[in-house]
């Protein structure tokens, strides 16, 4: 049994508002249940099963405390609800729950929560009749937005009917309340947008919140309402309102960008912060809005932000100029892209410009307009690698052609290495392309200066030291080295490999598998990875266990040199 203590006041809570919130009879009778100890332990401990979601200890207990005070209306109700939850789970049956209401009804009309409770289970049953005779006593006896909203969709789902009345009943009854709001501006959407509008207004001015704002931002988009976005954007301030502007700016309505902010600009502009104004630029793009770069591309040059968070908006700005033709200079913008990953930016902001979508993916360029690219590049740079660079990536026939995009990223980051500092993304291209080449000295080397020049960057520690392991050099610096690595990241199964091989290779076989525990859990595992495991296992003679990862090496096929030392092991294991 769970523990009572998380729901003691929950139970607490229910007993007052039991109390305080009853009618005069109910507070004679709950008065009663108090005076009536058995009574009251009883419905206190079906109470805590009920809220806990244990119905069927709930009923027997509900049943107990009638028996002590079989004429308690609040027992009576209590029990009543439970058994509709009961019936939901398959505790009881339909006919045995209809009796339960007839024989309720006989002494006490059932109210608000009880008549909703019977909607549901009629609704289930797909009775009209009695869904018309609650709907009625509801709206009679106890009239409020929910009801009328449940009137229209039982008119809609009984006789197909849009009655928008009980929507504007239920809104005049909603008043000041916005809880009633979201549901309401859903349900005016499919088929009157004014009142939706008028709706979503109103909910807007009642509670200015995340979900207010959503609507109101969703709405003016979707129906190309450029007045009310002034109105809407004249109400946000920045900086407290930003998440509302990005909101209302960023391209998640359709394929293409929220296409009024072109003529919104300048609530955008005047606030200086990259992130809108990238939003602002990208949508301008796309909708060929080229009055507006001149003001983007100043309000970028003047930002006090870092020039790395500039990057993704100076690939934007090359991508106008390149897809305009005009004799914009592109060199001094390029000069200032200082991380390799930005330049592929270019090419698909210049695809966004070409086919008016956020997604160059769902429509490529024609053939003509990578030409156009292509010429366009030199023509307007320096035979330099970026400038060859973006002449391949933007190359249909070399488009899947990974040495080629590689020789190039290679070729750009040397070039970037003698003109600025690189970023550890540009020293594992040029390792891993050294590792690819089996060029290990130059690999080596160029481990060294990244530690140097990127001495928080772990993974190059463990490189160095794995590099240095596998060419059996000093294996006491090499795991020293991976030891640095895990001080960054201790469970990091790549660098825990490392430290295993060490093991491995010193003759400590146990603690090589030990340190394998988190490795040989990784989804995608690599086929070193697993040869790793059978060769340990295989030392320490587990030869079963060594089978299953040696073959699991040779099943994964992202590594010739692993399947064939995997290979060489599986014939060293005695056959039975």
């Amino acid at each position: 049994m769970k523990s009572p203590s998380k729901h003691i006041l929950l139970l607490c809570i229910f007993l007052l508002a039991l109390s305080s919130g009853a009618s005069k009879h109910n507070d004679e009778v709950s008065s009663n249940i108090t005076s009536n100890y058995r009574a009251f332990w009883s419905y206190t401990l079906a109470s805590y099963y009920y809220f806990d979601g244990d119905y069927v200890s709930a009923n027997k207990f509900f049943k107990q405390s009638l028996k002590y005070e079989p004429q308690s209306t609040t027992i009576r109700k209590q029990f009543l609800l439970n058994s509709f939850e009961l019936y939901q789970n398959k505790g009881i049956s339909a006919k045995k729950l209809q009796k339960l209401i007839d024989d309720y009804r006989k002494h006490t009309p059932l109210d608000e929560d009880l008549l909703y409770a019977a909607y549901n289970f009629y609704g289930q049953k797909k009775n009209e009749a009695e869904l018309l005779k609650i709907i009625d006593e509801l709206q009679n006896r106890y009239p409020s937005p929910r009801a009328y909203i449940q009137s229209f969709l039982f008119e809609l789902q009984y006789h197909k009917k849009v009655s928008p009345e009980y929507l504007t009943q239920a809104q005049e009854l909603a008043g000041n309340n916005p809880s009633y709001y979201p549901l309401l501006i859903r349900l005016w959407s499919f088929f009157n947008p004014e009142m939706e509008k008028q709706s979503i207004l109103r909910y807007y001015e009642l509670d200015k919140g995340d979900q207010a704002n959503s609507f109101l931002a969703e709405y003016i988009v979707r129906n190309l309402d450029l007045e009310l976005a002034h109105q809407y954007l004249s109400s946000l301030n920045y900086p407290e309102d930003k998440d509302y502007m990005l909101y209302f700016a960023s391209a998640q309505w359709s394929e293409q960008p929220n296409p009024l902010l072109p003529d919104l600009a300048d609530y955008f502009l005047k606030t200086s912060d990259l992130e809108l104004i990238s939003e602002l630029a990208l949508s301008a793009l796309t909708q060929h809005r080229w009055d507006l770069f001149p003001e983007i591309e100043a309000a970028v040059e003047s930002s006090y932000a870092p020039e790395e968070e500039k990057q993704s908006l100076y690939s934007l700005l090359i991508a106008y100029a390149i897809y305009l033709s005009k004799d914009i200079p592109l060199s001094p913008i390029l000069n200032k892209l200082t991380e390799l990953k930005y330049f592929d930016a270019i090419f698909i902001y210049y695809s966004c410009a070409v086919n008016q979508k956020i997604d160059p993916e769902v429509k490529l360029p024609a053939a003509k307009d990578y030409e156009h690219f292509i010429n366009e590049i030199k023509k307007r740079l320096p035979d330099e690698p970026p400038a060859r660079y973006l002449q391949v990536i933007a190359s249909p026939e070399v488009e899947n052609s990974e040495p080629l995009v590689l020789d190039s990223k290679y070729e750009l980051a040397l070039w970037l290495r003698e003109n600025h500092t690189l970023c550890p993304e540009d020293y594992e291209v040029i390792i891993y392309y050294c590792h690819l080449k089996k060029n290990f000295s130059e690999e080596r080397n160029f481990l060294e200066e990244a530690i140097t020049n990127c001495p928080d960057y772990p993974s190059f520690y463990n490189d160095l030291g794995y590099s240095m392991l596998i060419n059996g050099e000093n294996s006491e610096q090499a795991a020293s080295l991976i030891r640095k690595a895990l001080t960054y990241e201790p469970e990091n199964p790549f660098f825990l490999d490392s430290l295993a091989w060490y093991y491995y290779l010193n003759g400590n076989y146990s603690e090589a598998l030990n340190l394998m525990s988190i490795p040989q859990k990784m989804e995608n595992m690599p086929a070193e990875i697993a040869w790793h495991m059978g060769a340990i296992h295989l030392a320490l003679k587990n030869y079963k266990d060594a089978q299953t990862w040696l073959q699991k090496c040779l099943t994964i096929d992202n590594d010739p040199e692993s399947e064939e030392l995997a290979e060489k092991a599986l014939k060293q294991i005695p056959k039975k």
